[in-house]
């Protein structure tokens, strides 16, 4: 049988699973591994996806990070014989960074058994059986929001401050000039964090 994928496009980090599909163009006479590969475009990396929980799903079995690619990871997932499709979810981390939207590609790599076959793109058949999915990571907003706060005694403006630089677990920046000017956070950052 002939191996494809399809799955979601886009997922906000709220809602908490990116769901995929592998199909099998018949059902094997035999179980199925299939291998599948991550791959994080630009920031996007495995800290995005909580491998942990991964690990725990039914039928996805070897987990393992590329110790030589900060950016990808690998793992199998079980289609047993007389099955035409797999329902794969991947656990995304809902993090409390406010950040630009991250996108991965996840791809299938090798079948294993039942005489399973992953297309090459030079196929005449790969349109209709896709391989690999990117997925649009959207950030939801619940990281820490920065506000400026002008001391009463101020003078005009001309003490703005133009950058801030926050500590972890800080909320607050006074200026080293006099207090004219404070930034604050809505929450504790969780990573340090430049303001402009």
């Amino acid at each position: 049988p002939i191996v494809s994928m399809m799955g979601t496009t886009s997922v906000s980090e709220d809602e908490g699973e990116a769901r995929y599909q592998i199909k099998l163009s018949a059902a094997g006479e035999e179980d199925m591994t299939i291998t599948l590969h991550f791959k994080g475009n630009g920031t996007a990396s495995p800290a995005d996806v909580d491998l942990a929980r991964l690990m725990t799903y039914p039928g996805v079995t070897n987990v393992r990070v590329d110790p030589d690619d900060p950016t990808s990871f690998t793992f199998d997932v079980l289609v047993k014989k007389g099955d035409v499709s797999f329902d794969l979810r991947l656990p995304i981390i809902n993090d409390d960074f406010t950040e630009i939207d991250e996108s991965f590609t996840l791809s299938l790599t090798k079948a294993t058994g039942a005489e399973g076959q992953i297309l090459p793109s030079t196929d005449p058949r790969a349109a209709q059986y896709p391989t690999t999915v990117t997925t649009e990571i959207l950030d939801d907003g619940s990281g820490p929001h920065a506000s400026i706060s002008v001391d009463a005694q101020a003078g005009p403006g001309e003490n703005w401050l133009s950058t801030a630089n926050f500590k972890v677990g800080e909320a607050g920046f006074e200026s080293d000039a006099g207090v004219y000017y404070r930034v604050s956070l809505d929450k504790p950052a969780a990573e340090e964090m430049f303001v402009q």
